[in-house]
């Protein structure tokens, strides 16, 4: 039987390539899951301070 084994590097950039097909998700994708949180039971509170609304700005570092 033919098997790959692959190392813990080919792991990894496997699921970096992965992560990479996944398109940022665009206002109305966001605006849905926030609704669909709402409609579960979470307040507004709770999802403003899971996702607010401005984004810090995040460092370089």
């Amino acid at each position: 039987m033919n098997s790959a084994k692959y190392t813990p590097r080919a792991e990894s950039k496997e699921r970096e390539d992965f992560i990479k097909l996944i398109p940022a998700p665009d206002e109305v994708f966001i605006a849905a899951a926030k609704r669909a949180v709402i409609i579960s039971g979470l307040s507004k509170e709770t999802i403003e301070a899971l996702h607010p609304e401005k984004e810090p700005e995040r460092s370089l570092r």
